[in-house]
Parts: structure tokens; sequence; C-alpha cells
């Protein structure tokens, strides 16, 4: 089973369980280790800040071992760069911030899936403040 989670696409890839971010949570009503992939896209930032750690770590008892999860999100620390060299200007900041509910570095992220048993396959940073994250269930 595949699992896509996001806030803000109802559709999502094709071939993949849906669950959606509101109001700050996620439920996932799936059996643990039933999952070969995980993609949380436009999701994360909508956690709520309280619910990250149980969120991750909820998503990573859905894996079955050898899967993989992959993350997408705002890097605080590249959207704190992009604002302070001037390479965003506050319309634009302003939008992509009004109806976050939490913002985390990519590394933030990376060490909670790190202590919940994962492994890193890849870490990468688009357009300085867009992180994707993947890693591994082993």
């Amino acid at each position: 089973m595949k699992l896509f989670i996001t806030a803000t696409n109802p559709d999502g890839p094709e071939g993949f369980e849906k669950a959606h971010v509101v109001h700050g949570e996620c439920t996932i009503n799936l059996p643990d280790a039933s999952c070969t992939e995980i993609i949380v896209s436009e999701g994360i930032d909508y956690i709520a800040r309280e619910n990250l750690q149980s969120f991750l770590e909820k998503c990573v008892s859905k894996l079955r071992q050898k899967a993989i999860i992959t993350i997408v999100g705002v890097d605080l620390r590249g959207l704190a760069r992009c604002v302070h060299v001037r390479d965003m200007d506050s319309n634009t900041f302003n939008s992509i911030v009004c109806n976050l509910k939490s913002f985390n570095s990519s590394s933030e992220i990376v060490d909670i899936l790190r202590k919940s048993g994962l492994s890193l396959i890849s870490q990468t940073i688009t357009n300085g403040m867009y992180y994707e994250i993947k890693a591994a269930r082993q």
C-alpha cells in the first residue's frame, strides 16, 4: 500500500491512499507496517508544532521494512535566508506562510526520523527554501 498525505492537494498521485491534514492534525487509519511508500507533500508544514513528533512517529509506524518516506516542506532557515537577502518580497513571504501551522528546518525533520530508526537516503533544498527528505526503514 502507498500513502499520500497532504493539506492542499485533494487528488494526489494515482495509486496512493490519501490522508489529509486538517486543523493541524492528520488521522491515518491504516494498520502498522502496511505501507511500502509514504509521501508527505504540502502537509508537514500544516501539522501543529506540538503534534509534529507524534505525526512523524505515526508515519514511521506505518512503514514496512525497506519502505521509503518522502517529506517535502518549507525549510525554516532557507525561508529566513530568502527574506534576509531580499530574494523574496513581503507579499511572496505572506503567501507562503499565511496558512502554515509550523516552521521546521530540514535538519529537525531528519533528526526525528533518525531517532525513529530510519536511515537517511537524501536531503535536498530546492529554490533556496523547500526541502525534500527521503528516508527508509531498515
